[in-house]
């Protein structure tokens, strides 16, 4: 299992857009409950556009608000010195010729401008990022996601209250799957770098092998173990199994290109459990996750 007994945590995640990552997601908690009889729980971390619940077909349970604290400023306190703006290191402040204008959009709520003022001109306040909503479902699977408001830019103070709120939740979970934002921003790494697994799911093309080059890279930085599945897969993939080897990462598993996959998935459906191609990736996919959480 994860550190100190904890549950085993895995980040689904990808390099773009669009390769199968939630669907993998959803299909490896729904193998593990069904088949395994595993205790799992997943948390969509996919905040700007979250749809696992797409597949999972719940209803909302449980609503908690989402904050983060951004400075708030008394006129009547400042003295204009300029303090803040200069300490500032992401340009959330500046000094204009009466009063400090702030970008909340910017700031990355580290508290510098108000230890910094001298005369406690500026204090931290909170303002609403998003909800995090737990739902039920036909599964029988806990299930949480984030949503970010649609007037925020910065996703990653969202996802780690949804990662927090979901493991104090799912304590008693045995495996915690996170399906994970796309691409290598900020908020990927918030996703991934308290799991203990990060799967690349990738599709076999020249985009989705470079951009899922770099989340490898990124993801071995902060010393992940991390393994890829090729999804959308064809015959004669050796040529793609090596470009990702030559990464330092191992392909676990195939998920081969099949039409009844793409429908299911476009009606919102898991795979049927007579396709036999995709339920045996699935299988080996959470082998090798049984493997890993018991070293």
């Amino acid at each position: 299992m994860g550190e100190a007994g904890l549950s085993f945590r895995i980040s689904i995640a990808s390099g773009k857009g669009g390769t199968g990552k939630t669907l993998l997601s959803v299909s490896l908690a729904y193998h593990l409950k069904e088949n395994e009889h595993r205790k799992v729980a997943l948390v969509d971390l996919d905040v700007e556009e979250p749809n696992s619940s797409i597949f999972m077909k719940g209803y909302v349970t449980e609503v908690i608000p989402a904050t983060r604290p951004v400075p708030k400023f008394d006129k009547m306190l400042c003295t204009n010195c300029n303090a803040c703006a200069d300490i500032c290191m992401f340009n959330a402040l500046l000094k204009a010729k009466e009063h400090v204008l702030i970008y909340k959009n910017l700031c990355h709520s580290c508290n510098a401008c108000v230890r910094f003022c001298p005369t406690g001109a500026l204090q931290m306040a909170d303002v609403g990022i998003g909800e995090v909503r737990f739902m039920n479902n036909p599964f029988a699977i806990p299930f949480v996601e984030g949503v970010l408001d649609i007037k925020e830019e910065m996703s990653a103070p969202l996802i780690a209250l949804t990662k927090d709120y979901s493991e104090k939740k799912f304590s008693n979970s045995e495996f915690i799957f996170y399906d994970s934002p796309p691409g290598t921003s900020c908020s990927y790494i918030e996703a991934i770098k308290d799991s203990d697994l990060v799967l690349i799911i990738t599709e076999p093309t020249p985009f989705g092998m470079s951009d899922s080059a770099i989340a490898i890279e990124t993801a071995l930085k902060l010393n992940k173990e991390t393994a890829v599945v090729i999804n959308r897969s064809v015959k004669n993939s050796g040529n793609v199994k090596a470009f990702f080897e030559e990464k330092g990462c191992q392909v676990i598993a195939e998920i081969m290109n099949d039409r009844s996959v793409a429908e299911a998935y476009s009606r919102g459906d898991l795979p049927p459990e007579s396709n036999s191609g995709f339920k045996s990736s699935i299988k080996t996919i959470s082998d090798f996750i049984f493997s890993r959480s018991i070293k």
